[in-house]
Formats: structure tokens, sequence, C-alpha cells
């Protein structure tokens, strides 16, 4: 009881501070790992999980984890960008893999069998890392893309190359041959495609048909995802992180029916499973291990891996692409290790002191000891020197979004829909949220990008491209929902940039209990009011000033009939017409207004 309870509160509580600090949680969980485990106060008790217990679960919990990260994949947004990350993959991952393979055998002092066993490894990164990162940088939406995509789909592609090592060089399997190779991952690839394709549609059958209740959905696509990866790879050794991959991305990209609400769950799952994971494989190192791994050796190894092996392999793969010098740069600076390599070297490490025992060969057991400290201090590394530099590269390179003027709306009525539009024609960035969908259909048929879900499930920020959004307008007929918005998306915006519709409330007391973000155009425009003035023909309209026609006389020329929203200088900055506002627009601004036209006079 004591070690369960220590690791779900050791789990709860780094990623509260992670959260709190914006710092990346996969190094707080293994920090807090290995000081609660055997690294230090060995609070966590190891014969509780024994290794025929926790191989089993760490390979169901990796499965779930890039299932989820699947489901973040749209082909719609990766049109021109396809052959970058085919080629990050694939030439990438053989390039990284050969430079590891040879600092290894050089600074390790080790055969030549486990420098290429580590080599393949550490080729993997993964959305655990990748995709916390890519959010508090808020770096350009292109090499978001792409680094979205490759840390996903790299991770079943590392995973493979480590087995098929394994297998050739430990185990001298019939797969040492080039031939056996190419066969066996040409079976890998048919295994995993032709499952996941199955279980996908499946899936996706079953869901529309409405054959099993609403409250069994989630059980039946999570026993599904299980079911698959055990068969995948017991047809095929470890072909199963393909298969459930790619039956994610199917899913996702399924226009049969909605995976919104299956999506949040397994978002929460992930984050329950990844906290387990890391302190449970971290513990599990003591202070007697960490020693067998020359500190300084690794350290320089880190420095190759980062330095020499990533930007080979970025730059062979993003020859003659469409990305910039400038982002091609970017994206060899980010590519941290996560969770598969954790998971991969746990297993392989053990897997390596049972062939020490069975074939009392002295070599293997000391690699085996040697494996899960080196990647282990690998991880620690790359994810604090990616976290730490990712955020002065992007900014030395302009490709960070400083101070984005464009309005992520909460909410798609036909008044929000107007506002979008009439800013988007302004050239203002924009994006809609709306958990009705005829609402998001209408936004869609007037070319708005809009998004169907849950502005508070915390996967949606990974859907939503922010591209030049730096504000949040909650628009919604919800109060609640308004202001919970505000609340969880201030630590994104900033409070200053968050604003919702006022309350309606009369006294000051009552409205301030009912707001979190700033008042939006007022007190006294409630989401009643635009709606009625909408339903009587109001209308967004932009107006220009100049130095004869000021915001005064704007007002004094629409008199009663005009409801200022907003204003843009001449600077593309956007300003909002909040309850505390004092400075007016001046000439050269362009002010957006819901207007109420005069009727037509009768004909003499």
């Amino acid at each position: 009881m004591e070690t369960l309870i220590i690791i779900i509160s050791l789990g709860c509580l780094c990623q509260l501070l992670a959260w709190k600090f914006r710092l990346p949680s996969i190094l707080l969980l293994l920090v807090s790992g290995f000081l609660f485990g055997d690294g230090w106060l060995q609070l966590i008790d190891q014969s509780l999980i024994p290794d025929e217990f926790l191989f089993p679960c760490v390979s169901i919990a990796v499965a779930i984890i890039l299932f989820e990260g699947g489901l973040d994949l749209k082909l719609g947004e990766i049109h021109e960008l396809r052959t970058v990350i085919i080629k990050l993959i694939s030439v990438g991952v053989l390039i990284s893999w050969g430079v590891a393979a040879v600092a290894a055998s050089y600074l390790f002092d080790c055969s030549p069998s486990f420098s290429l066993l580590i080599g393949a490894i550490l080729t993997v990164s993964g959305p655990t890392v990748v995709i916390p990162l890519l959010q508090d940088l808020r770096v350009s939406s292109t090499v978001n893309r792409v680094l979205k995509w490759e840390g996903i789909l790299v991770d079943p592609v590392g995973a493979i190359v480590a087995v098929l090592t394994f297998e050739a060089l430990y185990l001298g399997a019939e797969g040492g041959s080039t031939l056996m190779i190419v066969f066996y991952v040409l079976k890998t690839v048919f295994i995993g495609c032709l499952l996941a394709f199955l279980a996908a549609s499946l899936v996706a059958t079953v869901l529309k048909r409405r054959a099993i209740p609403e409250h069994l959905e989630n059980p039946f696509v999570l026993m599904t995802v299980l079911l698959v990866n055990y068969v995948s790879n017991v047809v095929q050794h470890e072909s199963g992180l393909l298969s459930v991959t790619l039956m994610g991305v199917i899913l996702a990209n399924s226009k049969k029916i909605s995976f919104h609400h299956i999506a949040e769950f397994k978002e929460n799952l992930r984050i329950l499973l990844i906290s387990w994971l890391f302190i449970v494989i971290a513990s599990r190192i003591s202070i007697a291990e960490l020693s067998l791994a020359n500190v300084e050796a690794t350290l320089w190894f880190v420095a190759i891996l980062i330095l020499l092996a990533r930007p080979l392999s970025v730059f062979a793969s993003t020859i003659h692409s469409s990305l910039s010098v400038k982002e091609r740069i970017f994206v060899a600076c980010v590519y941290p290790r996560g969770i598969v390599a954790a998971a991969v070297a746990t297993l392989f490490g053990f897997k390596l002191l049972e062939l020490a025992d069975l074939k009392n060969n002295a070599q293997y057991a000391t690699e085996g000891l040697l494996l899960l400290p080196t990647v282990f201090m690998v991880i620690v590394a790359t994810v604090t020197f990616y976290s730490l530099a990712g955020g002065l590269v992007a900014r030395l390179l302009g490709l960070t979004l400083t101070e984005p003027e464009g309005v992520l709306f909460v909410g798609a009525s036909p008044v929000v829909r107007e506002l979008a539009i009439q800013l988007k024609e302004e050239g203002m960035a924009v994006a809609l949220v709306d958990t009705n969908y005829g609402n998001v259909s209408d936004a869609h048929f007037d070319y708005l990008p809009a998004t169907h879900g849950d502005i508070l499930s915390p996967r949606l920020r990974n859907q939503l491209d922010l591209t030049g959004i730096g504000k949040l307008f909650a628009m919604t007929p919800n109060q609640r929902s308004n202001t919970l918005s505000c609340i969880r998306w201030s630590q994104f915006f900033g409070r200053n940039n968050v604003f919702q519709l006022s309350s309606g409330h009369k006294t000051e007391d009552d409205h301030r209990n009912h707001t979190e973000g700033r008042v939006l155009f007022g007190a006294s425009v409630t989401f009643d009011y635009l709606k009625e003035l909408y339903a009587r023909g109001a209308r967004v309209k932009v107006t220009a000033l100049t130095d004869r026609f000021s915001y005064e006389d704007y007002l004094a020329h629409y008199e009663s009939r005009c409801t200022p929203l907003c204003y843009l200088t001449p600077d593309q900055e956007l300003h909002v017409f909040v309850e505390e506002a004092t400075d007016n627009p001046k000439a050269g601004a362009r002010v957006v207004s819901l207007v109420q036209e005069l009727p037509p006079k009768p004909e003499a």
C-alpha cells in the first residue's frame, strides 16, 4: 500500500509542478523516481514489482501512449511535408543510429554489438517529450507539424530497429543475413498495417452503428488496442507498436464518426501511465548501477548526439525540401528522448542479464547493467538541454510567435462568426471552437478554421493550429464555460489576454464572482444582448478613422445604433473595448463594431 501511494502521489505531484513552473514532466518524474527508489531513499519496494509483471505492463502502457499519439495525427496537416517526415523516420533514423553506434563504441569501450544496440535504442524520441516542449515554445506551424509527426512515428520505427539489432547480434537469429532482415522488416510493416486497418475499421463500424452503449465505447476501444498489440506481437515479434500507432492515425482521419470523447479518455489515461512508467523505471536504478556509467563519457556521448547525429540526420532528410534554412536548423535542435527509449532499455537490460546467466558471459552482464543507467542519463540530459536551448534557438532564428494578435473564439454562434470573418479579412489569425456541431459546420462554410470539441479538454490544445493566436474570446451562452475557459487558457495566453462576455450581474461583487477573464466589450454586453441585436439585423462592420473622422465623430454618426467591439491599429495591434479601457482609437485605426443599420427611407 505504501509503495502504491508513493508512486501515485509522486506522479500527480510531478505533473502538477511541471504544469505550474512550465517544466518537462518527464524530467521531474525521472528524478523523483530515482530519488525515492533504489537511488537514495528506497521507499519504493522493488520486490513488489517483479520483472514478470513489469514488462507486460510497460508494453501495454507504451502501446496505449502511442495509440493516443496517433489520434493527434491528421493527414491534412502535412500535404507538402510528407516527404520530409518519411525521410526523417527512415534516412534520419539510420544516420542517427550509425553516428550513435560509432560514438558509443569509441567512448564506452564496449563491444560492437552493444554499440549498435544502444545506438538503435536512442534513435527514438516520443510525443511525451516533444509535444509539451512545442507547446511551451510556440513556434511556427511548419516546424511544429514536422516535429510532432516525427516524434510520434519514429517510436515504433526505432523500437523495430532496436529489436532487429538485439535479435541479430545477441540471439544469433537467422535474421542476421541482409535478406532475412529485409524480409523481417517487410513482414513487420505488412502485419502492422493489416491489423491496424482491420481493427480501425471494426471500431469505426461498431461506433457508427451504435452497436454498444455510449458508456462502454471507451472500454471497447481500449480492449481493441490491447488486443491488437498482443496479436500483432504474437504474429510478428515487436510489431505491436506499429499496429497501434497506425490504428490511431487511421481512426483520427476517419470521416465516419467523431472520436473526440475517446481521444479525451486516452489523454487522461496517458498522463497516468506516463507518471507510473517513468517513476517505476527510474526507481529501479541504484547508485551502484549509476556509478557503472562513465559520467564524463556519457556527457560526451550526449554532446555527439545533439551536435552531430541530429543535425546530420535532419539536413540529410530535408535536402530539396520546402523547409527554410532557419526551420531546418530549429528541427535539428529538438530531439529529446522519451518513454520508448526508457522502456526498451529496461527490457533489453534484463534480457542481457538473462543471457549472461544462460551463456555464462560476463560481458553480457556488464552491458546489461550499463544499458539502463546510460539511457537514463541520456534522457535526462537531452530533455534538460532541449528544454533550455529550444526557446533560445527559436528566438534567435525568429521562429517564435512573438506577441501574436490573433483570436481563439470559444463559441461559433452567428454573431461570433461575423466577428471572426471581419477580423480574418483584416489580416488577423482566427480559430473557433464549439461543442455545437452545427455551428462548426456553418463556420466551415464561411471558410473559418473551426474545431468541434470542448475547449476545456487537455488534448484540444494539441489539435489547434494556434499560429498567430494570442488572445481568447469566450463568447458562449454558458457563463460557467466562459469562466473555466479563461481559467484554463490564462496559463497559455496570459491573464491580460483572456476575455469573456459579461455575466450580466448588476452588482460589481456578483460580476467578479462569475467572471475570470477581462470583461469583453463592456459590462452591458452579454451573449443575449449580442444575439438580440443580430436577430434584429445588426451586423459587424469595420470603419477606418482619419484625421477628419475621429472616434468621437464615429460614435456621433451612429449614435445608439453602434456597439464598439475592438479596433486595429495601423501596426496590426488588436485592442479590445473592455470595461476598464480609457484610450480611444486614433486616426489610422479600424474600428470593429456591431452596427444596426437604419431602415431604408420610403420613396416619395
